[in-house]
Order: C-alpha cells, then sequence, then structure tokens
C-alpha cells in the first residue's frame, strides 16, 4: 500500500502526463490541501519514484492553463500554521486590484500575482479573494478571466476550494 506523499507523487506524474485538465485537477489539489511538510515529502517520492524533480516537469510540459498557477504553488515557501491576518488580506487584495489593472498600464501585471500565490497560505488567500470582492464588489477571478490574465481557467475559483 502507497503512503499518502507516493500516491501524490504518482498522481502528480499521471496528472502531468496526460495534460487533460481534469487530471490537472489532481494537481490543484495536491498543492492547496496538503501542509507545506506534506507536499515536501511528495516531492521527494516524485525524486525517488521518477528520478525528476516534480517542479521541472511541470514546467517542461506543454503549456497548460494551469501551470503557471500550479509552479507558483509548488515553488511555495508558505506558513499554514499562521492565523491568517485581514489587514494582510486588505493589503492583498489592494495588490490584487493593482496588479489587474497593470498599475495604471491598462496591462495584468502576472508577476505580483503569481508571487502572491507562491506566498500566502490558501487560507490567507481564500481571505484575500474575499476582501477584494468585499472592497471592489467583484470577484477578482471573474475580472481577471475576462481581462485576460493567461493561466486563470474557467472555474479556477471553484477548484482551489474559493468558494465566496
Amino acid at each position: 500500500m502507497l503512503d499518502l506523499a507516493e500516491r501524490d507523487a504518482i498522481m502528480a506524474r499521471d496528472a502531468i502526463e496526460s495534460g487533460a485538465a481534469a487530471d490537472y485537477r489532481a494537481l490543484v489539489e495536491v498543492f492547496t490541501r496538503r501542509k507545506q511538510d506534506q507536499l515536501f515529502f511528495t516531492k521527494q517520492a516524485y525524486l525517488a519514484r521518477f528520478k525528476k524533480n516534480l517542479e521541472q516537469d511541470m514546467v517542461t510540459d506543454p503549456s497548460h492553463p494551469y501551470q503557471r498557477l500550479l509552479v507558483a504553488l509548488a515553488t511555495s515557501h508558505k506558513s499554514h500554521h499562521d492565523e491568517p491576518s485581514r489587514h494582510i488580506a486588505k493589503c492583498d487584495a489592494r495588490r490584487l486590484y493593482d496588479a489587474k489593472n497593470g498599475g495604471g498600464t491598462g496591462s495584468v501585471d502576472e508577476a505580483a500575482i503569481l508571487e502572491m500565490f507562491s506566498k500566502r497560505s490558501i487560507p490567507q488567500l481564500r481571505l484575500a479573494l474575499c476582501s477584494y470582492k468585499h472592497i471592489y464588489g467583484h470577484d477578482f477571478t471573474k475580472v481577471s478571466r475576462l481581462n485576460g490574465l493567461a493561466g486563470w481557467p474557467d472555474g479556477t475559483e471553484e477548484e482551489f476550494g474559493w468558494r465566496f
């Protein structure tokens, strides 16, 4: 019987090799539902079993709508132990708003968005997205798709468990 890390490593490999959106949902679940220490063991199991780094396989795989977002989550060093902060959430909501508007240039600042996703825990991101909706009156994810944020496919908020 496989342990959790080995099972996640095999699911990740299957998702990467298939490239199908449905299979990428397994990766979304692994990176959003596991704690940092569990992800560490999954990456180690992936390396031991397939002799490759999970992040490298995700980057070298043909482009997929979730790819950049998943790589940001996979390479993150966020803490899952801290309580979400309302102050940080409000600041992050403003950063998302500014990034969505490209700081006045009209283009989307994807680097700022991906940086936030790689540094915040899932509960903190949820709170930031809820704050965004409360402050600006609409969902960040829906507006981002309309504004052409690459790598933000339909249903992303549901995939990540961000139900408001």
